[in-house]
């Protein structure tokens, strides 16, 4: 049965190439193991694919070409199936049947839910995905669609490519942690194993698509503002004061460059203080209020996270030439 199952699947995902790519050649690769396959992660096995093509149909017919099919059923997935993120949801990693009867899905079912609407609509879909991020607790996974001749990055109920919030937190990574850096599901087999943040036990093969997604993420803070002579730098401390403190980025010889209030005991626990330190020059973290000066230093990536550990109350601090050097320290991220 699974195996009849199987070739059912493969004839239709032949028949939807046809109709959304037209003529336009796949990789081999690429039709095999993100148009083809039935799986995604470790979901368990299920025959996903005529519920799926037969909810994204009306607007395979509206749309024209695999680029504008592809932000549609993105856009309007929700819509579509009725199923939402929810941190209720029964695990995490639920296959595309299980999403539709539940209704309530992590960002991995999610994800896994709009590869295979892409992909029961004859467009190649895989996921992507960080272990770790370095700003805040948690890990992410999204869609990597193949339109255009290259992969895209894509997420559920996105209106476009390339969702902002991601990115800006992609900026933020740290590279040399290797929690931290961006993975795809491989398209064959024998790439490196991952262990998934969920079950640890299970491996799943990848692609690791770190520097990829790093340019994204330079272009995007580009397009936002910060010019390619600075990098954005996120301060957080520890524990948190009941009153706002200033933090500082200063020359050598003192002058601001970049301020902000540091967070507070009434502020979201995401939220930090977000200065722009240059890449050229001596710059320092200045903290006028605990007479702190730290050297900093631009990393390559887009932007830094540093992690203060604020004084105990009541004790003084001398300036400071480098991180740790006495009762405040800076952790970078």
């Amino acid at each position: 049965m699974r195996a009849i199952g199987l070739l059912a699947g493969l004839m239709w995902a032949g028949l939807q190439s046809a109709v959304a790519l037209s003529a336009a050649e796949l990789p081999e690769n690429v039709r095999r193991g993100a148009l083809e396959a039935e799986h995604f992660l470790n979901e368990q096995p299920s025959d996903w694919r005529p519920q799926l093509a037969e909810l994204t149909e009306p607007l395979r017919r509206a749309c024209s070409g695999e680029r504008e099919t592809a932000l549609a059923i993105a856009a309007h997935l929700e819509e579509l199936t009725g199923v939402r993120y929810d941190t209720g949801r029964r695990h995490p990693c639920m296959n595309p049947l299980e999403a539709l009867r539940e209704k309530k899905v992590s960002c991995t079912g999610y994800s896994i839910l709009l590869a295979a609407a892409l992909r029961s609509a004859g467009i190649p879909a895989r996921l992507v995905m960080v272990l770790s991020w370095n700003h805040q607790p948690g890990n992410h996974t999204w869609v990597e669609t193949w339109v255009d001749g290259g992969w895209r990055m894509l997420e559920a109920n996105a209106a476009d490519f390339n969702t902002p919030w991601v990115l800006e937190a992609i900026g933020l990574l740290n590279p040399r942690n290797p929690v931290q850096r961006v993975y795809a599901v491989a398209l064959q087999e024998g790439d490196v194993a991952l262990p998934l943040p969920w079950e640890p036990a299970a491996r799943i093969p990848v692609e690791d698509v770190t520097e990829r997604y790093l340019q994204l993420a330079h272009e995007w803070y580009r397009r936002a503002g910060l010019s390619a002579d600075s990098q954005r730098l996120w301060v957080d401390w520890h524990p948190r004061a009941e009153a706002a403190v200033e933090v500082q980025v200063c020359d050598a010889e003192g002058r601001v460059l970049s301020a902000a209030a540091l967070p507070t005991l009434r502020d979201d626990v995401r939220y930090m203080a977000r200065l722009t330190l240059p890449r050229a020059g001596e710059s320092y973290l200045c903290i006028p209020a605990l007479q702190l000066r730290a050297r900093l230093r631009a990393t390559e990536t887009p932007a830094q996270v540093l992690r203060l550990r604020a004084l105990p109350r009541g004790t003084q601090q001398s300036q400071a030439g480098a991180p740790g050097t006495s009762g405040n320290s800076c952790d970078r991220g």
